[in-house]
């Protein structure tokens, strides 16, 4: 299938990502890619990176082509995992990165391979409360360094639950929205 989302900088910058056959997994637009990576620019380089919903991985890909020491790719699909490891076959073999296939809407127990992370990006599919889902495991398995940063995708309209955090910035693009949000200092 042919690509039109390419990497937008970094040692992997052009780089095609392959999209899925499946209409079930839908990758992060290039603007808003762009729009969050500028946000962040300078503060990627050296963090870690947890990119949650994976899907075809663009974004933790271009975190790994900004600087990140690593990225994990989580995400509950054998498709998406698999999509994610043809996408990351270019990658440069001292890249540090991890494909974790593993159901964050369920209730289970934390996974060892997870680790503290500067940055989660979250991009769920729509309305189904799996922003929720993630946020539950963020706290639950305390995943989000002290000064980390989540990144929320959703549709503008969609409710959820972030009171224990602070937006510090919110990007709007037609229908959809992106949240920077900190832990709250108490």
């Amino acid at each position: 299938m042919k690509s039109n989302i390419k990497i937008i900088t970094g040692k992997y910058k052009g780089k095609e990502i392959s999209l899925p056959e499946s209409s079930d997994i839908r990758p992060t637009q290039n603007f808003i890619r762009e729009a969050v990576f500028n946000t962040i620019q300078f503060e990627i380089e050296g963090a870690s990176f947890l990119d949650m919903y994976a899907g075809t991985g663009s974004i933790g890909i271009e975190a790994l082509s900004r600087g990140a020491v690593f990225v994990d790719f989580i995400d509950e699909s054998y498709e998406s995992i698999s999509l994610i490891r043809k996408n990351l076959v270019s990658a440069d073999k001292t890249d540090d990165y991890r494909l974790i296939k593993y159901k964050v809407t369920s209730k289970s127990v934390c996974s060892k391979q997870i680790r503290k992370y500067d940055f989660i990006f979250m991009d769920p599919p729509y309305k189904r409360g799996y922003i929720n889902k993630g946020l539950q495991l963020i706290k639950r398995c305390d995943i989000l360094s002290p000064n980390g940063v989540l990144i929320v995708e959703s549709l503008e309209n969609e409710k959820y639950d972030f009171e224990e955090y602070e937006c510090y910035k919110e990007i709007k693009y037609n229908k959809k929205i992106v949240r920077f949000l900190k832990k709250e200092l108490l």
